[in-house]
């Protein structure tokens, strides 16, 4: 049976005293003893080996690892690895150039968000603030002198 199953893969077991050590008392070959003989490098047995390509397919290999070196090549000839001190020297300008963008966009964020503790000129409403100990507790009066926006009731119109 090893040997049909070898062969179903194409292998082939030419000796006998090799199967015979692989079988158990019942005839079976296990996978245990299959496995250590198969992997096994101690013992001078061999383990059956697959029958070379055929032409076509060792050509058709070739060719494509020709292929895949001429690909590497082009690669390594268009991308060029930078020298560390050249490196370091782009990654700190890279560096201070993101500082500079971040604290410009930080300050035009801090101009243009609305707080309580500052007045922009122009500003249709102005609030008062009264600053408390919490964070979380405290009192404002608003008051809007915009003409279009008139206090009717508790809502407002437009």
């Amino acid at each position: 049976k090893l040997q049909k199953v070898l062969g179903k893969v194409g292998l082939e077991l030419t000796d006998d005293r090799t199967s015979k050590q692989l079988q158990n008392d019942a005839g079976h070959v296990t996978f245990e003893k299959f496995s250590t003989w198969w992997f096994s490098t101690a013992t001078k047995d061999t383990a059956p080996k697959a029958p070379p390509a055929p032409q076509e397919k060792q050509q058709m290999v070739s060719a494509i690892r020709a292929a895949e070196k001429n690909v590497a090549k082009k690669s390594k000839e268009k991308y060029q690895l930078a020298e560390d001190g050249e490196w370091a020297k782009m990654r700190f300008t890279a560096q201070q150039e993101a500082r500079k963008r971040s604290e410009a966009f930080k300050k035009f964020r801090v101009e243009n968000s609305p707080s309580p503790r500052k007045q922009r000129p122009g500003a249709a409403c102005v609030g008062k603030v009264t600053p408390v100990k919490d964070r979380s507790a405290f009192d404002i009066e608003v008051r809007c002198n915009h003409p279009s926006l008139q206090v009717k009731g508790v809502a407002l119109t437009y």
